[in-house]
């Protein structure tokens, strides 16, 4: 059996009995099969991960729950999981599904299936996919509650620390995309938006609603596509960060370079995972710091 096989196989086992039998996650330390732990304790921690061309995000907050926002495609499987366990990670207290492209919903029958999972949220929209169908199989098998996405609604809140939906505004779209949900996290005095893959008409229903989508962070739709990051959304946000998630040398040409040089009126810190690998932003409420 291959290395890599191996090790995969040796996480699932440890983290079902972790799972099963209630142990400390601390418990999974013994399997640390790298260096690469990142998580800072009592801070937040947004980690912007690898996954080649696809989306995935993991946040632990202050209070240590943890939250995912998408999975990456299928063949990220193994860097997902890889970081999950480097970094002690057992439960995902909140499960995003943005939209159903298999580009971002791809390890997440996998993640369903072996990690405990608390609430989970998708936008109100079907896809006849392979892979979201195995997604919905895995939530019914454990019984869980999928939450609708939807503009105004909130995941939590913890005092300083809230996060909340600021689209899908409407309930039908012509384009897939725009049904992403995309969310607003806010701890203290530092804010971050995750755009999935909304593309301009989403972006114009946020501005519509004339909330204050000012962050210190953006996510950048679609992969740094030309059909997203239109002026005046950017000019709203005016983020002092953008994180661009996509794969090296893709067929799509992403990031676009008209989206690139839109960035750069706006923000004075762009990063691509193409570029970078895996981007790690922490803040302690205050200030932002890139690991």
């Amino acid at each position: 059996m291959k290395k890599s096989k191996l090790k995969k196989l040796i996480l699932l086992i440890a983290l079902a009995i972790v799972v099963l039998y209630d142990i400390p996650k601390e418990s999974l330390d013994i399997f640390n099969f790298g260096d690469t732990k990142v998580i800072e304790d009592g801070k937040l921690n947004v980690c912007y991960l690898d996954v080649g061309q696809g989306d995935c995000s993991v946040i632990v907050l202050p209070n240590g729950k943890t939250m995912m926002i998408d999975g990456g495609d299928i063949n990220s499987e193994s860097t997902v999981l890889d970081f999950l366990i480097d970094n002690g990670i057992n439960k995902i207290d909140y499960l995003i599904a943005t939209h159903p492209h298999s580009d971002h919903i791809g390890t997440l029958p996998e993640i369903i299936n072996n990690f405990d999972i608390g609430e989970i949220y998708m936008p109100r929209v079907m896809h006849t996919s392979t892979i979201f169908e195995s997604m919905i199989d895995s939530i019914n098998t454990k019984s869980l509650k999928i939450n609708t996405a939807q503009y105004g609604k909130r995941i939590f809140n913890d005092g300083n620390l809230f996060a909340e939906f600021i689209a899908p505004v409407s309930e039908k779209y012509e384009e897939l995309n725009n049904y992403s949900a995309v969310i607003h996290l806010v701890y203290d005095k530092n804010s971050f938006i995750f755009a999935g893959d909304m593309e301009k008409l989403s972006e114009y229903e946020v501005l519509d609603k004339q909330a204050n989508i000012n962050s210190d962070v953006l996510k950048v739709a679609h992969h740094g596509s030309s059909t997203s990051s239109s002026e005046e959304f950017l000019k709203a946000v005016s983020p002092e960060y953008a994180v661009i998630s996509c794969g090296a040398d893709n067929d799509y040409g992403h990031p676009s370079n008209k989206i690139l040089k839109r960035l750069e009126k706006y923000c004075n810190n762009i990063y691509r995972t193409d570029k970078s690998g895996t981007i790690v932003l922490i803040s302690d409420g205050k200030s932002i710091e890139l690991k």
